[in-house]
């Protein structure tokens, strides 16, 4: 008993004079979990949604923090009219949508700063603001048009979050386009972003969800009253408007030098 007394008070002498003064183990902290094994409070995509569509007909567009009181944000996007391959694409697309615009927030603080804005910006010169822009004459040049473009649809995005309203995607039987909606307006930050797209379009092995992830930008931004001429993408008046560079950039993953411009297909405009 003593010998084993002595051994320990040695070690903890030897310990001690190493510097390693012995502490207690402390226990790992405890966490609440419901009895699916998932931690209380954890806050599902698009749960403040009140809907009935199946994780087919949906997708839940996440938005990350935007700055300057833009907090992250999510988008229930509802597209239930379209077959089984048709909404497959529209799921690709605006999952493309979501990485770009998350890269693009992660890039700069700026968007006309990013990968995207140097794109759109090198390549629009025509219609940079919106039909009656709220914005001042005076301030008016390519890198605030990008950059409140880009602002104008992270208003509308934030309309559906707050109001919990569902984004819907329609379809319209008609060639010659990507997609089509009505004219909205940037002095109104109610502005929905409920669009159609082509179902001749959706069902063109030619075009993939990275082609329609340009085609949803291209039409909220129609959503906030951004125009183009109605002539199509031989015309360079056409292929000059912030609107239709911004879907080719991000169709193009922000390469200007690669734009597809359709010319071997029925697409006229967007």
């Amino acid at each position: 008993m003593i010998k084993a007394y002595l051994l320990g008070l040695s070690l903890l002498l030897l310990n001690t004079s190493c510097g390693q003064t012995p502490t207690a183990v402390k226990p790992e902290a405890s966490q609440t979990f419901s009895l699916t094994g998932i931690p209380e409070g954890t806050r599902w995509p698009c749960q403040d949604y009140i809907h009935g569509y199946n994780s087919s007909e949906m997708s839940c567009l996440r938005l990350p923090e935007a700055g300057n009181g833009h907090p992250s944000v999510d988008v229930l996007i509802a597209y239930p009219d379209f077959t089984p391959a048709q909404r497959a694409k529209i799921q690709d697309a605006v999952r493309e949508f979501g990485q770009q615009w998350e890269q693009m927030r992660a890039e700069a603080a700026a968007p006309n700063e990013s990968s995207l804005g140097k794109c759109i910006e090198a390549s629009a010169s025509r219609e940079l603001f919106a039909v009656a822009s709220t914005w001042p004459e005076i301030a008016r040049n390519t890198p605030a048009a990008i950059a409140w473009a880009i602002l104008n649809v992270q208003y509308m995005f934030e309309h559906h979050a707050n109001t919990r309203t569902i984004l819907t995607v329609s379809p319209i039987d008609r060639s010659g386009i990507m997609g089509m909606t009505n004219l909205g307006s940037d002095t109104a930050n109610s502005e929905n972003g409920n669009i159609m797209l082509g179902l001749p379009s959706l069902n063109n092995s030619s075009f993939t969800g990275l082609s329609f992830s340009g085609t949803l930008l291209h039409e909220w931004l129609h959503r906030k009253g951004y125009t183009h001429p109605l002539t199509g993408y031989k015309d360079p008046d056409f292929t000059s408007t912030l609107i239709v560079a911004a879907g080719q950039c991000m169709r193009n993953r922000s390469n200007s030098y690669a734009f597809s411009l359709f010319d071997n297909s029925n697409i006229e405009y967007e």
